[in-house]
C-alpha cells in the first residue's frame, strides 16, 4: 500500500515554492498519487476602504495574475503528471485556506516551501508554513532552498 494517495502542494510562485512543486511532483510520481496545486491570494484591506469608494477594481487583475501564474505551475506539473489539478482560493488566512483545500481534496500529504525567516522578520510577517505544520491533521513536508554561497 502506498503511504500517500493525494499530495497537495501550496504555491506562492516564489523560488521556494518551485522547489516544493518539484518535490511534490516527484513524491506523487513515486507513490502514484494524485497531485493538487493550491494558491491563495488576498486583496489587502485598509481601514478606509469602506469610507472612500474604490474607483479601481484591484480584485480582477489580482485574480487574473494569480490564475496565470497558477496555470504555468500546473503546466509544469502536468508535463510529468497529466492528471494534476489546480485550485485558486481568495481571501482568509492563507494557512487556513491551505488546510481547507487539503481537507476538500482528501490530501494525505501537504508540501510547501518555507522562506526560512527568523527573528524579527518571522515575528512580524509570521509563517504560513509554521501554522500549516501546527494545525495540519496530515503530514507536512516543508522544503527550503539551500542558501547559495
Amino acid at each position: 500500500m502506498s503511504p500517500f494517495r493525494h499530495v497537495l502542494v501550496a504555491t506562492d510562485f516564489s523560488e521556494c515554492s518551485k522547489v516544493a512543486l518539484d518535490t511534490a511532483i516527484e513524491l506523487a510520481r513515486r507513490y502514484s498519487a494524485a497531485l493538487t496545486l493550491v494558491h491563495v491570494f488576498a486583496i489587502p484591506v485598509y481601514p478606509y476602504m469602506d469610507i472612500v469608494p474604490m474607483a479601481v477594481d484591484i480584485e480582477t487583475p489580482a485574480r487574473e495574475a494569480a490564475s496565470e501564474e497558477l496555470q504555468k505551475a500546473l503546466t509544469t506539473a502536468r508535463s510529468q503528471l497529466p492528471s494534476a489539478v489546480a485550485v485558486l482560493k481568495q481571501g482568509g488566512a492563507v494557512w487556513e485556506q491551505i488546510l481547507a483545500t487539503a481537507r476538500g481534496v482528501g490530501a494525505d500529504l501537504i508540501v510547501l516551501g518555507t522562506h526560512g525567516r527568523t527573528g524579527v522578520s518571522h515575528a512580524l510577517i509570521g509563517s504560513v508554513a509554521e501554522r500549516v505544520v501546527r494545525h495540519s491533521p496530515v503530514p507536512v513536508l516543508t522544503v527550503c532552498r539551500p542558501k547559495e554561497g
